[in-house]
């Protein structure tokens, strides 16, 4: 008998406590997608990776430059021979936020940081000597 009041006082808690961590309010159940395209101002229709960062800002990595989303426009980064603090490839392979809030870039030629206060890329590249280090270049 006590075997068979625990199960159900057991199976009672994880109804409850199931049914109070839903959200029935139907505002809440309703969720909005917004596609984006060249006409938006994506820089390429074909994004390879995505990320959502810690101050709400949306990345998108597409073939040709970084796009930065604030809600309303898009910032493009493309790489820029010229530029030494433009990003090193146009062709974005991933993107990744660290605990710090830096975000990382990998391209089809390095790895990128993201400098928030300068709105511009500290470059990486593989050093060949040492396969588990990487040089700033």
């Amino acid at each position: 008998m006590k075997i068979k009041n625990i199960l159900f006082f057991l199976c009672f808690t994880l109804v409850v406590i199931a049914a109070n961590s839903q959200d029935f309010s139907s505002k809440n159940q309703l969720l909005k997608f917004k596609q984006f395209s060249l006409t938006e101002g994506l820089s390429q229709s074909s994004v390879l990776c995505i990320l959502q960062d810690s101050k709400g800002f949306m990345w998108f990595g597409t073939r040709d430059g970084l796009n930065k989303y604030d809600g309303h426009t898009f910032k493009t980064y493309r790489y820029n021979y010229k530029d030494k603090n433009s990003i090193s490839n146009s062709f974005k392979r991933s993107l990744v936020e660290d605990k710090n809030g830096e975000i990382w870039i990998g391209t089809n030629n390095g790895l990128n940081k993201y400098v928030t206060h300068e709105d511009n890329f500290e470059r990486f590249k593989h050093n060949k000597s040492d396969d588990s280090l990487i040089d700033k270049i």
